[in-house]
């Protein structure tokens, strides 16, 4: 028996599997940067590919869907914990209104707390959007996907 067969008799990973896995783990850094923000050119280096590999696996589908769930998740997360900041910045604002010698130095906190409440705002009113959307596709007959982060775990690969 060659050294080849018994490569294969004992499942050692071929060059093949060893490709998909090397690819299925720059995939997931590039996944994490981009969600992250991170340049193209950044994420590429730390990945250890070129900024082409990068866009051509921003056209894959699958890569785009998997980014675009993670960035959501990224969202989700920074928005989870907008509430409790938001309301120690009303506090502090109120100090400020209050006790702030400097004008602009009230008028500066009263703009930040009224931009995030429009953003908040926005963000309820994307997600009412979203559900309306879904609602008329489904009674149109149309079967909507709901895909989450535990949909693309890389563990299923």
């Amino acid at each position: 028996m060659s050294a080849s067969q018994d490569a294969i008799s004992f499942g050692a990973p071929s060059a093949s599997d060893e490709a998909v896995s090397d690819r299925e783990s720059k995939d997931s850094v590039l996944l994490e940067l981009l969600a992250e923000g991170h340049s193209h050119k950044d994420a590429a280096r730390v990945a250890g590919v070129s900024e082409r590999t990068v866009r051509r696996r921003l056209t894959d589908r699958v890569f785009a869907t998997r980014l675009h769930a993670a960035r959501r998740v990224r969202l989700d997360e920074v928005n989870a914990r907008v509430p409790d900041l938001v309301s120690e910045a009303l506090d502090t604002t109120r100090e400020l209104l209050a006790t702030a010698a400097n004008e602009s130095v009230r008028l500066g906190a009263a703009r930040v707390l009224l931009a995030q409440g429009a953003r908040l705002e926005a963000d309820e009113l994307a997600d009412r959007i979203n559900r309306l959307e879904e609602a008329v596709l489904e009674q149109q007959g149309w079967t909507v996907l709901r895909l989450g982060p535990e949909d693309f775990d890389d563990d299923d690969a």
